[in-house]
């Protein structure tokens, strides 16, 4: 029986439509990457190919020959491109294909007038459009037998043309719809690399992104595994993950061990409902802060501190919350030991104001008596001048031990003496530029002091380590209130900060005392690069602290 090849030919065309919409309806919910894209594009070609040769003889010779050829050799080149893509794009490779279309439609154009030669031709182009196909496939790093059997099948197709292409060379009345038997063996493999390529470009896309969740799976199970902090996943109150350093800080020898035990057995019982309620208040959806600092019992039983980060996530399909633990418990006893050690210094402050004033009354006193046994008004004068000087200074310790308790001052009026202090303390060449940015906050003068303190310190470090080798020293200041929140900034454009610098773990007393500090102010902290906020003389990348912390209408105002 003699087959009809115009009918296999449009046959094709539609088995390319077909190839299409199956990819469409696969990739329907992911991103168009360039793999699928390319093959689609191809597939598409080919069936405007498979269409306008088919029709040859009814359309001109210009749109069903030239075209027609053209769009097939792309076709076959995207579609080559989609599979070569499906681990990344390979530029090379991509202009490859190019020239092989351009080398291909140059040759065709002497043949117009031989119909044989014509077909040899475009069968020659596409015998080495599929050889590199299977080259590139047979190629890849990471080759399975997958595509390892798309290869065969390309380099079977390839072999096919190319006896296809000797036989119409030899022979002058052979055409496009010649019933020789090379038609049907080229036809065959033609349909085979159809329906095999259209089934292994999705068996590939699946088989890598299986291996790209493998990669991720494992990556994650090193994360986890690695980690220096505990992680845990609570569902219905009892464990169901943990990494091994949740079973370190138990005392357990496996993380297995913690599975099906309930959460709270591990906790400290002063601590248990606490730590419950926010779990499943976060488990029914509610707003529950993502922090929360509890102690748990070691391996012998003794409590120590640590803070969880929490966050709700789904797993297994059913809610759960996700916890990162970290211990805390020396942070937490340095913390203490601050706290007590700033509660000291300030009752020593106290006593060395009261003391202060006590020698001040008594040098006023002396200073009076001496004035009036003086023999002469100028005496008089001058001793009764200083007199009024020491009381002036009595005075003004008065009033900063009053502002303490009660009083209140501006940020305007507070930052720019500190400045000066400083800067008289601290003098350098070329001279230090101050920038303050400030608005009119009052603030309770028991914030005012931790504050001014930060500040000083802050300022300090710069003045003293900061600026070696800098044009133009700056040191910029700047405070807002915004909805109830100050926010307070200090950078300067020195040489930043050294590699790695971390103030939560540093071991120095600066910074140690800055954060008890911002603790006490109830503030949260960052720092940084000082770059962008000083205009000029930005020698170094510079470094910068900002605090933010929360006011009370009564205890703080913005005119």
């Amino acid at each position: 029986m003699q087959l009809d090849i115009r009918t296999l030919i449009l046959l094709l065309a539609l088995g390319d439509v077909a190839a299409i919409l199956i990819m469409l309806a696969y990739v329907r919910k992911a991103a168009l990457e360039a793999a699928t894209l390319f093959f689609l594009i191809g597939a598409a070609l080919q069936a405007i190919a498979w269409t306008l040769l088919g029709l040859r003889g009814t359309l001109p010779d210009a749109l069903s020959i030239l075209v027609g050829n053209a769009m097939i050799f792309a076709g076959f080149s995207f579609e080559a491109l989609g599979f070569a893509s499906v681990g990344g794009r390979n530029r090379a490779e991509e202009r490859e294909y190019l020239l092989i279309v351009a080398i291909g439609l140059v040759l065709l154009l002497p043949f117009q007038a031989k119909a044989n030669l014509r077909v040899a031709v475009s069968s020659l182009v596409t015998v080495a459009i599929y050889a590199r196909f299977a080259l590139s496939l047979a190629g890849r790093a990471r080759r399975s037998p997958l595509s390892g059997t798309i290869a065969i099948a390309a380099a079977a197709y390839a072999l096919a043309l190319g006896a296809r292409a000797l036989i119409a060379a030899m022979q002058s009345s052979f055409t496009l719809f010649s019933t020789h038997f090379v038609q049907y063996l080229a036809m065959l493999p033609q349909y085979l690399m159809l329906i095999l390529g259209t089934v292994g470009f999705i068996l590939l896309l699946k088989e890598r992104d299986d291996e790209l969740l493998r990669e991720s799976e494992e990556k994650y199970r090193l994360v986890t595994e690695r980690a220096n902090e505990a992680i845990v996943i609570i569902q219905d109150g009892k464990y169901v993950f943990a990494n091994r350093r949740a079973a370190e800080m138990v005392g357990r020898a496996n993380p297995s061990e913690m599975i099906d035990k309930e959460m709270g057995s591990k906790i400290h019982g002063e601590d248990q409902e606490r730590v419950r309620e926010r779990v499943l208040a976060r488990l029914a959806g509610k707003e529950v802060p993502a922090g929360c600092d509890f102690r748990i019992l070691g391996p012998d039983g003794t409590p120590f501190w640590v803070s969880s980060s929490s966050s709700l996530i789904t797993y297994k399909g059913r809610p759960a919350n996700l916890a990162v633990i970290s211990d805390i418990d020396e942070r937490k006893r340095q913390q203490e030991s601050i706290e007590k050690l700033l509660a000291e210094k300030e009752l020593l402050l106290r006593e060395v104001n009261h003391r202060v004033k006590n020698n001040l009354g008594v040098a006023i006193s002396l200073l009076s008596l001496h004035a009036g046994a003086a023999a002469g008004r100028p005496a008089e004068d001058v001793l009764a001048e200083a007199g009024s000087m020491l009381a002036t200074m009595s005075e003004l310790y008065e009033s900063l031990h009053r502002a303490g308790s009660s009083g209140t001052l501006s940020i305007r009026d507070y930052l720019p003496s500190l400045v000066d202090e400083v800067s008289r303390l601290f003098p350098m060449e070329p001279p230090i530029r101050f920038g303050l940015d400030l608005a009119d906050i009052r603030l309770d003068a028991r914030l005012l002091s931790p504050l001014g303190i930060i500040l000083n310190e802050i300022m300090t470090n710069s003045l003293r380590h900061g600026f070696e080798g800098i044009a133009v020293p700056t040191i910029y200041i700047g405070a807002g209130l915004s909805g109830g929140i100050v926010s307070i900034v200090c950078s300067d454009n020195g040489k930043g900060f050294p590699p790695g610098f971390d103030p939560a773990k540093s071991t120095g007393f600066g910074a140690t005392l800055i954060l008890a500090l911002a603790r006490q102010l109830g503030a949260t902290w960052k720092v940084g690069s000082g770059r962008g906020r000083h205009e000029e003389g930005a020698d170094g990348p510079g470094a910068s602290w900002s605090f933010e912390f929360p006011i009370e209408e009564t205890s703080g105002s913005h005119r």
